[in-house]
């Protein structure tokens, strides 16, 4: 049987309809023209699925119009939602989607392989997530359809099912099966076009790569910083700064061209893997560790861990490899659109690529809130202006767009809970007395309020955590929080002004529940020239973004990660394919363009991360611009380079 369903989206309203029988055949799907979606809710409660023996969800969808469709697909256990996907279905074309299942950590699973323990993704579809649910009992599947403009959408969708077959080996793991990778760095048991087979290989792309881009500048179309020159320049400061200009705001480069940052971090940069307890699943390690035993530069090998990133670019360039890979990534990245060096680039005083810093000032537990700064901490204060002073030397460089300060803290309104519940004394929860003493003068005023019975200020210890029930108590903590964020922003960016006067204050990168905390927004427009964000989602065109000060933001971070290539962990969000992870990198960053408020996004990261970890935290995503064996992968150059060409016809 098939079922005719019509899809009537009216706007700001989102229809669902739950599709309860079981087995379900086909369902054709009509989308009338708006800007809401269309949701599908497949219910499975009375016939939960068994997804442990797959690695997938399986679902087709034509598209019958010529008017392209965004389908974001997720699946939901007992107790939450799992893995997310999106595609991009254009006009008049059939597509096969697939949903990534994504897994708890078990100890059965791992038992004899502690070694691995952190890795994000494994062979044969072990993909780990922090949003896993229960497998054997997925009980819905939701599609979401989204219409990309004004025009009627009609699209045939099949009913989701499990597919491919997931295999845990775990002695292709604890070393059984032979060295797992390569001399390379790549993963020896999978093949993939532009898999390299020999070393030899690398120093003919070595002698290709420095004919292609040892010379290489922005075209006649953009400026020598990138900026867009068939619009008149504005008013040229010989440095990067902001601008609203027709009611969107800009970036303007130091010749006065409006400028968007599309960027990548860590260009150039390779990471580390840990070979420590597992150098049975390296090929000749000992050997590279011994022809590497000398390295200075302590970016090829260390005591426990090589980066094979480098050490192919060794391979590929010969002794002077550093300072050849720094002039070619600028001339790749001029080639391929990307007017940005993010943060962690490899970045030369005289370089002349726009380019980004970050520090990273101490942060510390507070309590059991992690990753935290203490503003009033004097320690603070004397970090943040070591790391400015060491990075001062570009102060000078007009191609020097701004620094990020921190990364991600993890900010919490619970600070001053957990300040009461220290029984030792820091700088902030003196600070936090201070603010109290301030605005009750007197500790019975205070225990009339709270309804608690201190003698001083500093009595005021909750150590079991059992805090006063009282409105004036939480609101009390709330307004210290405010403060506490006040004073981070106001230290910070006093001490920037004095080491970078002539440059941009990027913020800190909010990511997670920041994200939507407009208390920190408001506070953080106060101080800051952009205002930066780390967002993993599929989209941003509905982001939310109206801070009491208006200011431009910046994307830090965003990536779309595949289990492709020999290399197992996905990313932050899953994309199937190469061709899907381009084609949502496309769609990602023509919302991102159009959003009055964006002035730059920046992917995360220049290379894939190793396939047995990354070094310290194991993260191991199929991420890169550019693999193991620098080899780009085409499908986002392609992409890179057709957005570069139109990102400034869809800004206006």
């Amino acid at each position: 049987m098939t079922r005719v369903i019509s899809l009537l989206l009216v706007t700001s309203l989102a229809f669902s309809q739950k599709i309860v029988k079981c087995p379900l055949d086909q369902l054709q799907v009509t989308i009338k023209p708006n800007k809401s979606k269309k949701t599908l809710i497949y219910d499975y409660s009375n016939c939960l699925l068994n997804g442990s023996k797959s690695t997938s969800i399986e679902f087709t969808v034509q598209n019958k119009s010529s008017s392209s469709l965004i389908v974001d697909a997720n699946y939901k256990g007992k107790d939450k939602k799992g893995n997310a996907a999106r595609y991009i279905i254009e006009g008049n074309s059939t597509r096969q989607c697939y949903v990534l299942l994504t897994r708890k950590q078990t100890d059965t699973d791992f038992r004899g392989i502690s070694y691995f323990s952190d890795l994000r993704g494994f062979p044969g579809g072990y993909l780990k997530h922090w949003k896993a649910t229960d497998l054997s009992k997925i009980r819905a599947v939701i599609l979401d359809f989204l219409s990309t403009d004004s025009s009627a959408v009609n699209a045939l969708v099949s009913i989701p099912k499990l597919t491919g077959d997931y295999v845990f080996n775990k002695n292709e793991l604890n070393g059984k099966q032979g060295p797992l990778i390569d001399e390379l760095g790549q993963h020896i048991n999978t093949n993939w076009e532009n898999k390299l087979s020999n070393k030899a290989v690398l120093k003919t792309n070595g002698i290709a790569d420095q004919k292609a881009y040892s010379k290489v500048k922005f075209s006649k179309a953009f400026s020598e910083y990138g900026g867009f020159k068939n619009e008149k320049p504005f008013e040229g400061t010989g440095y990067f700064r902001t601008l609203k200009y027709n009611g969107k705001w800009w970036l303007v480069d130091p010749k006065g061209y409006l400028f968007w940052s599309y960027g990548v971090t860590g260009a150039g940069v390779g990471n580390f893997t840990s070979h420590k307890n597992r150098t049975f699943l390296y090929n000749n390690i000992n050997a590279i560790k011994s022809q590497y035993k000398n390295d200075t530069s302590n970016a090829l090998n260390r005591k426990h861990a090589v980066n094979y990133y480098n050490i192919n670019l060794n391979r590929k360039y010969g002794d002077n490899w550093m300072q050849i890979h720094e002039n070619l990534t600028q001339g790749r990245l001029k080639s391929w659109g990307i007017n940005t060096m993010g943060a962690w680039s490899k970045v030369i005083t005289n370089s002349t690529h726009p380019f980004t810093l970050i520090i990273h000032p101490r942060t510390a537990w507070i309590g059991k809130l992690d990753k935290l700064p203490d503003p009033f901490s004097n320690a603070f204060l004397e970090d943040l202006n070591i790391r400015l002073q060491l990075i001062s030397e570009y102060n000078k460089s007009p191609y020097l767009l701004g620094v990020f300060i921190n990364n991600e803290i993890h900010w919490s309104k619970k600070i001053g809970h957990e300040l009461l519940a220290l029984d030792q004394d820091i700088p902030c929860k003196k600070a936090l007395h201070n603010f109290l003493k301030i605005k009750y003068k007197t500790i019975e005023l205070l225990n009339s309020s709270w309804g608690t019975s201190a003698t001083n200020f500093n009595d005021l210890v909750f150590e079991n955590r059992v805090y006063p029930n009282a409105k004036q108590f939480e609101e009390d903590m709330q307004s210290f929080f405010e403060f506490y964020v006040e004073t981070y922003f106001a230290t910070v960016s006093k001490a920037f002004d004095v080491f970078f006067p002539n440059h941009l204050y990027l913020g800190c990168r909010f990511h997670g529940a920041a994200k939507q905390n407009k208390v920190l927004h408001d506070i953080a427009s106060k101080y800051t020239d952009v205002i930066s964000f780390n967002i993993y989602e599929y989209g941003v065109k509905d982001f939310n973004f109206k801070p009491k000060v208006d200011k431009p933001m910046l994307i830090g971070e965003f990536h779309f990660g595949t289990t492709t290539n020999g290399v197992w962990g996905g990313g932050l969000k899953h994309a199937y394919s190469l061709e899907n992870q381009a084609n949502l990198l496309e769609q990602y960053l023509g919302e991102a363009v159009q959003h009055p408020s964006i002035v730059g996004a920046h992917w995360f990261q220049w290379t894939d991360q190793p396939s047995t970890g990354r070094l310290n935290d194991g993260e191991n995503f199929r991420i890169g611009f550019v693999s193991v064996t620098d080899i780009p992968y085409q499908d986002l150059v392609t992409v890179s380079k057709a957005f570069a060409k139109n990102m400034f016809k869809m800004r206006f």
